[in-house]
């Protein structure tokens, strides 16, 4: 049982390590977007409602508590963007031939951004990437339409609202009686203060941020497949244990 309790705490030491090597990492990247976003608005700053031209949300219709299935529609949940990239999988199908507005379905290249959920997580933000059709908005989901004459990249907007400065900003904005549950509205996010930046500094930092970016998904799927594997491992010592091998 010792050498069991010896493994197991190297294992647990390990793990411990690995999460604060992935904690470091997103820690670095928020340093490098308050640094190269700004700390703080400043004078020169301009309202999000300079980008962006309208903010729409959908509707969440009577669902069912499971995915959509090949072939079904479904509703997005705020999941669906909670962690700074777009899931697809995070949403709710809808009864069959219950009515739907079509024009709330969801495409490549859209920039959502979440109504309501924690303080941690209200206002968090995805452009969609490659997903399947029949996936709508709901009610706690904004789509943003960005203005064509501001010469803004959508991946622009979506580092400066992930960065320290904006989402002080958000947090801020939302309000709710809830303890945990926040809202903020559309006038809320449309006042939001930007840094006005040419389209080619825009493009410099994006691609800055992006390979940063790049670096700390790898090391969380990395912590994720490590986790995996120490539970396997822990597992097969204490079977070993059990049958008396070690």
């Amino acid at each position: 049982m010792k050498r069991i309790e010896e493994l197991w705490s190297r294992i647990q030491e390990a793990r411990s390590l690995r999460k604060d090597a992935a904690e470091a990492a997103r820690a670095l990247l928020a340093s490098a977007r308050r640094t190269l976003i700004g700390n703080a608005p400043r004078e020169d700053w301009i309202p999000l409602s300079r980008i962006v031209s309208k903010i729409e949300s959908g509707k969440s219709p009577r669902r069912e508590s499971r995915p959509a299935n090949s072939g079904e529609w479904g509703v997005l949940k705020v999941g669906a963007v909670s962690f700074g990239a777009f899931n697809e999988r995070e949403n709710k199908a809808l009864p069959p031939g219950h009515p739907f507005d079509s024009r709330y379905e969801v495409r490549a290249g859209d920039f959502l951004m979440s109504r309501a959920n924690t303080t941690e997580l209200v206002g968090a933000c995805a452009i969609v990437g490659p997903t399947h059709s029949q996936l709508l908005l709901s009610d706690k989901v904004f789509r943003f339409h960005l203005r064509h004459d501001t010469h803004t990249a959508s991946e622009w907007v979506e580092h400066v609202l992930k960065s320290p400065a904006l989402r002080e900003q958000i947090q801020r904005g939302a309000t709710g009686t809830s303890p945990t549950i926040k809202n903020i509205s559309k006038e809320k996010v449309l006042d939001l203060l930007l840094p006005a930046r040419s389209l080619s500094e825009q493009r410099w930092i994006i691609a800055e941020l992006d390979a940063l970016q790049k670096e700390v998904e790898a090391l969380r799927r990395l912590q994720i497949h490590t986790s995996a594997e120490l539970d396997a491992l822990f597992l097969a010592i204490l079977d070993r244990g059990l049958k008396g091998e070690l």
